[in-house]
């Protein structure tokens, strides 16, 4: 079978990011003065072929905490894993 999988990384919590803050500061500053908080991050998408559901959600978390990450800054969400139908 065929799998897509979605892959969200962001920086952790802990982590002092000078871009999230500069683009909460601009938000801000342009009248949206609602906003408390901005995280960034980056959207990882990956297709796999011959794999079964489970294979494929257990090699995206190798594939992140191998890889991907960076474990010492970053985090990871699996948001899905879904089947191609082609």
């Amino acid at each position: 079978m065929k799998f897509k999988a979605k892959i969200l990384v962001s920086k952790k919590p802990a982590v002092l990011n000078p871009e999230e803050k500069a683009i909460a500061d601009g938000l801000k500053k342009s009248g949206f003065m609602t906003v408390s908080n901005v995280t960034t991050g980056k959207y990882i998408t990956v297709e796999f072929k011959e794999i079964t559901l489970d294979e494929a959600v257990e090699t995206c978390q190798k594939m992140c905490r191998r890889f991907l990450i960076n474990p010492v800054t970053e985090v990871f969400e699996i948001e899905s894993v879904e089947m191609e139908l082609s």
